[in-house]
């Protein structure tokens, strides 16, 4: 599960990085041999801002940091 929001470009830095949105997120994942590989989980934060953008499209990059247990 991932929560993200887009820029408005009201402030400088949003214009200059190519109005990017940034957010957070949970991610968790069951495997099917749980006595070898637990349940892991993860809570992370994300940046992303375009390189290039078009009418309906965009080449991006994407930074990410965060913890993950188990």
């Amino acid at each position: 599960m991932q929560f993200g929001w887009q820029t408005d470009g009201s402030k400088l830095w949003q214009q200059i990085y190519g109005y990017p949105y940034w957010g957070f997120g949970w991610y968790s994942l069951r495997f099917f041999n749980t006595d070898e590989l637990g349940y892991p989980s993860a809570l992370y934060a994300t940046f992303i801002g375009p390189f290039k953008r078009w009418k309906k499209f965009s080449f991006n990059y994407e930074i990410g940091f965060g913890l993950t247990y188990n």
